[in-house]
């Protein structure tokens, strides 16, 4: 993996390359929404990337079940303050989510309860801008779940008759409030669906 730091305007400037010993590594990598944290997963672990207050990289290692298949979907806030990881058991049914916290005294440190949906296999996430709301689609059980932190509360959007994979990905604007999801539209081609939260709950936008 190569990190090109574009900041300086100096593109004559050789990446950083980061490099570990797993074959696997690089399975998912996602980047925060201001560049500065980027995360590139294995089956195992998570590896946090980003800088100290005077520039030096620091790596940080979040670990996983052996088998879970770790990090096999990963989301960050923009910040990178907020991370969560979806996991699944080896037997690929029962899908599991794990919601981290960067603190600078403890590194990354668990912000909830995991999240664990038997039968409902792998999932996808996205976050709002801020980390305050979470969405996990399970596309094997037609659903999208949204966690809002803020108020403790879970809401589940359904889909359309006649779709499936429902959730397969899953897109939250900054504010939370608007949320891209995709489906296979019965085994065919690929639909997305656009829903508002309002004073109804999410309710499909046209």
């Amino acid at each position: 993996i190569e990190l090109c730091n574009v900041n300086s305007r100096d593109f004559n400037t050789a990446p950083v390359r980061v490099t570990r010993n797993s074959t696997n590594q690089g399975q998912m990598t996602v980047m925060s929404g201001d560049g500065t944290v980027i995360v590139t997963s294995d089956p195992v672990t998570c590896v946090v990337y980003t800088q100290n207050a005077i520039g030096d990289r620091v790596d940080h290692t979040v670990q996983g079940v052996q088998g879970s298949n770790f990090g096999r979907t990963v989301a960050l806030d923009r910040s990178g303050g907020m991370m969560v990881v979806g996991s699944i058991d080896p037997e690929g049914t029962d899908g599991r989510v794990d919601v981290y916290n960067y603190t600078e005294d403890g590194g990354w440190v668990r912000y909830r309860d995991p999240v664990v949906s038997p039968g409902y296999g792998e999932c996808s996430l996205a976050f709002s801008s801020d980390g305050k709301v979470m969405a996990v689609g399970y596309p094997s059980n037609n659903s999208v779940k949204i966690f809002d932190f803020n108020s403790e509360g879970t809401e589940v959007i359904t889909p359309p008759d006649n779709t499936l994979l429902f959730g397969s990905q899953v897109e939250l604007n900054a504010d939370g409030k608007t949320i891209a999801i995709t489906d296979k539209n019965n085994g065919s081609m690929g639909r997305v669906h656009i829903y508002r939260h309002g004073e109804n709950g999410w309710t499909p936008h046209n």
